[in-house]
């Protein structure tokens, strides 16, 4: 049996703790070597910052060592067993024992031998006990290097446990790093970085990203720590110190406890970090994700209604837009990948984009330009991103480019010349108004508006547009006697400026500038006319002035005064006229000015005078006879100054002009152009005397004391009208009186001009007259009793209207009167009728008189005129109408009347005179036959009714009025013509014609054709005279026009090509600079007055 106590007992207990202290040496040994080693590693990293290679390899390094030793050292002894053999091996040996006394005791011990082996065994046992009482563990374990080991140990715990507390920030940087060597750690120091984000980040494409950096502490120096800098790349890496790296400063934040920095419209990756005072922030990536990207985007631009133009698409953002201000600009775009919403921000404001069927769609009205830009909401997130950005550039409307087309911008006129000045105008987008306006040539003040041209549209005619401007010079605004006309244009566009041109100076020459030689024949005529002008200013100031001091003339009870030397100043005008008249019948071919200044001083002077005489200044309507007054010696006085201009502009080559060997003759095609604007005046004039008759119809039958005053003023009005048309067809006939012969016709258009103002100068006259009863007493009828007929040929033919009643005394006895022998051949002087049969009335008629003469000279105070009835087959002749009173004796033929007695010619013509119903005379018949070759008609009806039938001697009664059936006729021509007039207009700008009046006239007439449909014929006469005018202005207009262009046409071939070849010709070999600087000159140079 084993004793407890038995050696090997002993030797197992011993060899636990040997082994025990064995191992708590290496533990020892262990902690102290691994926890020196990492604090070493944690010192280095915080001292010299290791890069995360080098730690990665230190931390391989001591993570293996501290292994290896672990296991080496620890693991492997703990798991060696320590056996009774080798701790008796081990005891031997330190205690000296020989012969192997305890390994063979140990060996021994527990078998159990009989004899002599038994005893040896015993024996070896009780010698082994005998030694291993004094067996101790320290005997065989050096407990020194246990202790040594341990107190290397504690000391590594020691300054392990004095890094964590007084340097955590230290230790824990450390520990991260060498935790995960490889991983962003930047390494601590003396300040300490807290920045925002300090994570990574995601932003959309084009987004911007602000960064916030707090920092605290000092610097490691203790001296001002400068400004943090932010460090950054493209890319997902940022090794600490890479030089390649963007370095910024940061700026401090408004409230001074931050630091920031941002970063605008990021579209790449990139890794940012911040520095201060060498200390690294961790390194932040920014991905960026794709935005919703802009596809197909167009912009579709509809332009504004007056600039004619159809819509235009063009390339949509991020290209800028251009467009007129009021432009419809409609956006479409489509978005990849698709966005969550749309918005367009513009100048004014932003616009929703709509979703339709996958393609976004917004409109705007361009109002104001600026930038604009297009927002979209990522699907997934619904950040908002900007995708494209530009701007919006509204395109200005240009003014119209305006200019008068001449070269001569001075001009000096006598009063009652015609100003004719071209205008020339165009614009991008149409003109739609021209206006020509008169200011002061020393200020700005405006005098006031000359003409105005109104184009149709939009769209309008872009031009160029030409206009003539034709006007009297003393009619326009004038500001001591000159003014600058300038013309003005005007586009479609709302609101927009008007181009104006250079203006051209226009100077009226004063009645004291205008002069004649001493010799000249028309000398004494212009110094009368001075007077009547002189006087005529004098008679329209006390007009005037009368009109102001109106009221207190009647509070003095001078009415009389002021009526009276209102007349002695009128008297003393007409006075001045009528010498001016005598000394224009001196001078021969001088008609021309006589006529018209006989019109003025017989008929309007005349009128002045008769309505002053008539004026009542106390009664109620002075202030209007007043006015009317004034507006008549306005006229006359204007109307003497264009007489008194044009008699000083022509008189002065009157001699020369006379002396001249061959006349002047026009060219071919001005004769032309003279025929065509003759045959357009006839059509004017025709329509102009349809409407005098219509106007002055409802007075055929009242004498001239029955009319009223504003009946009086129509005709003088008419009258007024009538003189101007005589002075029109005297400047016509002049101009074909320079034609040249180049067939029979010429000349008979002359003459039958001359016949026509004749006419129309009657006409005016007799306007102008009153009819006026004259009584005859007995004593003044006197016989002449003549026994034989010497003159044929009356002297004097009439050159006025009948407008005297003749009513003679009846005589006391009838006498007795010769039978003149006649001549042997009688001839009738016949004149153009001065009457017309509508215009007699009866108050012309003269009285029936028994009074009979042989009168050689005539029967009556002019010829035919008068009551008396003649035996020598004179009293018929001449050329007035002859009355329808009872007259008798003998004539040649004569003319058809109310008249009996003895027709002494064998043949008749018919002299065409008054449509007098058909009846018998008592006269017997006498034999022979007369050849009749007249057509005209022996009766007629007398009364009208021609709507109900004819009769011998005509019907009663009023007939049924027309008017109510034409109405509907007359509007369907309107709209004919309207449809005419606007055909017309069309082809007119298409060859590039002046449109400006025929578009005038195409708005009256829709005017007439409204008041024909509210029945309104005030407003259609009205729209009638303005259509007529406008049509009027046009056909001058188009007529210089093409007069213009055929003359360029008209010219040969050489001289064409040496116009045109001269652009082409190359710049003289020298001379090139000169000329280059030249053109370049003009190009820099402002030219004061122009746009």
């Amino acid at each position: 049996m084993e004793s407890p106590d038995g050696v090997r007992a002993l030797l197992e207990k011993t060899a636990l703790r040997v082994k025990a202290a064995m191992l708590a040496r290496e533990i020892c040994a262990w902690m102290a070597l691994c926890l020196g080693g990492w604090l070493g590693l944690f010192a280095l990293d915080n001292l010299v910052r290791l890069p995360g290679a080098l730690r990665l390899a230190l931390l391989t390094l001591g993570a293996g060592g501290s292994a290896a030793g672990l296991f080496l050292r620890t693991v492997r002894l703990a798991r060696t067993p320590f056996a009774a053999e080798g701790i008796a091996v081990l005891a031997e040996r330190r205690l000296g024992v020989a012969d192997n006394a305890l390994i063979n005791a140990c060996q021994a011990e527990g078998r159990a031998k009989p004899g002599i082996e038994g005893d040896f065994v015993d024996w070896t046992l009780s010698r082994a006990r005998t030694r291993m009482s004094g067996l101790r563990p320290d005997l065989l374990v050096d407990f020194r290097r246990v202790r040594g080991w341990a107190w290397a140990a504690l000391a590594a715990m020691a300054a392990w446990a004095a890094y964590g507390l007084l340097e955590p920030k230290y230790a824990f940087n450390a520990f991260q790093r060498y935790l995960r060597p490889l991983s962003d750690i930047p390494a601590a120091g003396h300040v300490s970085l807290e920045m925002t984000p300090c994570e990574d980040v995601t932003v959309l494409e084009g987004a911007g990203l602000e960064i916030l950096l707090r920092v605290s502490g000092e610097a490691e120096d203790g001296r001002g720590m400068p400004g943090p800098e932010i460090i950054w790349r493209d890319g997902s890496s940022l090794p600490e110190g890479d030089s390649g790296a963007a370095r910024a400063l940061m700026q401090p934040c408004r409230n001074g406890a931050a630091f920031c920095h941002k970063f605008d419209s990021i579209r790449r990756p990139l890794v940012f970090r911040a520095s201060a005072a060498g200390v690294l922030t961790r390194a932040v990536r920014v991905r960026v994700r794709a935005v919703p990207a802009l596809r197909g985007a167009l912009f579709r631009v509809e332009p504004p209604a007056y600039a004619g133009e159809p819509a235009a698409t063009n390339p949509g953002p991020p290209a800028g837009l251009s467009c007129l201000a009021g432009s419809r600009v409609e956006l479409r775009f489509r978005s990849e990948p698709p966005a969550r919403s749309a918005t367009w921000l513009l100048p004014d404001g932003p616009a929703q984009c709509t979703n339709e069927q996958g393609e976004w769609r917004a409109e705007w009205t361009a109002v104001r330009g600026g930038a604009y830009s297009v927002l979209l909401a990522e699907a997934e997130s619904g950040g908002v991103v900007t995708c494209a950005a530009a701007r919006v550039a509204l395109i200005a409307d240009a003014p119209p480019e305006v200019e008068f087309d001449t070269d001569d911008r001075n001009r000096v006129y006598n009063p009652g010349d015609t100003v004719e000045l071209p205008i020339r105008a165009s614009d991008r987008f149409g003109v739609r108004r021209i206006l020509v306006r008169a200011r002061a040539q020393a200020g700005t003040n405006v005098l006031g508006a000359v003409r105005e041209w109104n184009y149709i549209g939009p769209p309008g005619v872009r031009g160029p547009v030409r206009e003539v401007l034709r006007m009297r010079a003393d009619d326009l605004p004038l500001a001591e006697g000159e003014c600058a006309l300038e013309s003005l244009a005007w586009d479609f566009g709302p609101g927009g400026a008007a181009g104006v041109s250079r203006p051209v100076l226009v100077r009226l020459r004063p009645a004291t500038e205008l002069a004649l030689p001493k010799t000249d024949p028309l000398s004494g005529a212009l110094e009368a006319m001075k007077r009547a002008v002189a006087e005529q200013k004098k008679a329209n100031g006390i007009t005037a002035n009368l009109r102001v001091t109106l009221s207190d003339a009647r509070l003095a009870g001078d009415e009389d005064s002021h009526r009276d030397s209102l007349l002695i100043r009128q008297a003393a005008a007409q006075s001045a006229g009528d010498a001016a008249i005598g000394f224009f019948y001196e001078v021969p071919d001088s008609r021309v000015y006589t006529d018209r200044l006989y019109t003025l001083v017989k008929g309007e002077m005349a009128l002045v005078m008769s309505a002053a005489r008539a004026l009542d200044l106390a009664g109620a309507g002075a202030e209007p006879a007043l006015a009317g007054i004034q507006e008549r010696q306005d006229y006359v006085l204007r109307e003497l100054n264009a007489l008194l201009g044009r008699l000083a502009g022509a008189a002065s080559a009157w001699a020369a002009t006379r002396a001249a060997a061959p006349e002047a003759l026009l060219a071919p095609a001005e004769a032309a152009d003279s025929g065509s604007a003759l045959k357009d005046a006839l059509g004017d004039f025709a329509r102009f005397q349809e409407r005098a008759l219509r106007m002055s119809r409802s007075f055929l039958d009242r004498g001239g004391e029955d009319l009223s005053d504003a009946e009086r003023d129509l005709l003088g009005k008419l009258a007024r009208e009538e003189a101007d048309w005589s002075k029109f067809f005297q400047e016509k006939q002049t101009d074909f009186s320079k034609l040249p012969r180049q067939d029979f016709a010429d000349s008979s258009i002359a003459q039958e001009l001359l016949e026509v103002i004749q006419e129309i100068q009657m006409a005016a006259d007799a306007l102008y007259r009153k009819n006026v009863e004259m009584a005859v007493p007995h004593e003044q009828g006197g016989l002449e009793k003549a026994e034989e007929l010497i003159h044929n040929i009356e002297r004097w033919l009439a050159d006025a209207p009948d407008t005297i009643r003749w009513n003679m005394e009846e005589p006391p006895a009838p006498a007795e009167i010769p039978l003149a022998d006649l001549p042997s051949e009688l001839e009738d002087l016949v004149g153009e009728l001065l009457d017309r049969e509508d215009a007699m009335t009866e108050d012309v008629e003269d009285v029936s008189s028994s009074w009979m003469d042989s009168i050689d000279k005539g029967a009556g105070w002019d010829a035919v005129d008068g009551p008396i009835s003649s035996m020598s087959a004179k009293g018929v002749t001449g050329n007035l109408l002859p009355n329808k009173q009872e007259i008798g004796g003998r004539s040649g033929e004569g003319r058809t009347g109310r008249s009996h007695g003895q027709m002494v010619e064998e043949t008749a013509a018919g002299k065409d005179g008054r449509k007098t119903p058909s009846r018998l005379t008592p006269q017997p018949f006498e034999p022979g036959r007369v050849e009749d070759s007249s057509g005209k008609d022996e009766g007629g009806a007398t009364g009208g009714g021609k709507l109900s039938g004819y009769a011998a001697a005509g019907l009663r009664g009023t007939p049924p009025s027309a008017a109510p059936g034409r109405l509907p006729r007359l509007a369907e021509n309107q709209v004919r013509l309207r449809q005419d007039a606007e055909a017309a207009n069309a082809r007119l700008r298409a060859w590039r014609l002046p449109t400006g009046d025929i578009e005038n006239s195409i708005a009256e007439m829709r005017k007439a054709e409204q008041s024909l449909q509210r029945r309104d014929g005030l407003g259609l006469r009205q729209a009638h005279a303005r259509v007529l005018d406008a049509l009027r202005e046009s056909r001058d207009a188009i007529r210089n026009e093409t007069g213009l262009r055929r003359e360029r046409m008209n010219l040969p071939d050489w001289v064409r090509g040496e116009i045109l070849g001269g652009g082409r010709d190359p710049v003289p070999r020298g001379f090139e600079q000169l000329v280059a600087d030249y053109f370049k000159t003009l190009s820099q140079q402002e030219w004061p007055g122009v746009r």
